[in-house]
């Protein structure tokens, strides 16, 4: 009985440490950048908005690439278009690069996000690829953008 809790014990605190070694590294800019943002002062954010309008919710975000001066990420988001409203703009494919890695009011943090949309690979190589338009996002870790 008592190697049993032993055991659950172990693997308690390995979870435990996991969940600290994987929330540890750089955030996404501070939290509370944006008034109604999300993802902000997070690592490895799934989901990004500056809490706009609903054009700039960026979803299912993967980042294969994180902790380095750049972190790479892909996901989900609306695509502006000119000859449709708002309400009907299409579901397109993102590529996102945080970089500006450095100091956030204490601790590591990408100061700067860049989403490129419309996003389609070159020959396979999803680092590498093409773009309608993109969007950047600046000072990530200054006063509060409303």
């Amino acid at each position: 009985m008592r190697r049993a809790a032993a055991a659950i014990a172990i693997v308690g605190a390995s979870l435990a440490l996991a969940a600290v070694a994987q929330a540890s590294g750089p955030t996404l800019g501070r939290k509370g950048v944006f008034l109604n943002g999300e993802g902000f002062g997070a690592v490895k954010p799934r989901v990004v908005t500056d809490g706009g309008d609903g054009s700039t919710v960026y979803q299912a975000i993967t980042w294969p690439r994180w902790g380095g001066k750049s972190a790479s990420g892909f996901g989900r988001g609306l695509c502006a278009s000119a000859t449709l409203p708002n309400s009907e703009w299409p579901t397109c494919n993102l590529a996102l690069r945080a970089d500006e890695l450095g100091n956030c009011r204490g601790h590591s943090a990408y100061r700067r996000l860049t989403v490129y949309f419309g996003w389609r690979p070159i020959g396979g190589d999803r680092y590498r690829g093409h773009y309608q338009y993109k969007l950047v996002y600046r000072n990530l870790c200054g006063k509060q953008i409303v």
